[in-house]
């Protein structure tokens, strides 16, 4: 069994990165599996769990480094920030 999606992923939702990842997941987990590289199952999956893990803890510290930043003394500046358009 292997888990993919919000239900592999511990972080919170303040990057909404949820089904960004969910979508990527289901296509390496697909990728690996449909790969002539693993002879059976079980290392494909293997194979997908083992680039999800080095994908998801880059994406869980950006979101978390954003949820400190929200909730920092700065945060409503540091939101407003992030949609300031530079012309």
């Amino acid at each position: 069994m292997t888990m993919l999606g919000d239900a592999a992923h511990l972080m919170p939702p303040y990057a909404g990165e949820g089904v960004n990842m969910a979508m990527l997941d289901a296509l390496e987990l697909a990728e690996c599996l449909l790969s002539n590289d693993y002879p059976d199952s079980r290392i494909a999956i293997a194979a997908y769990e083992k680039q999800m893990r080095a994908r998801a803890s880059e994406t869980a510290k950006m979101t978390m480094e954003q949820t400190e930043a929200l909730h920092s003394a700065n945060g409503l500046t540091h939101m407003l920030g992030m949609f300031e358009i530079n012309s």
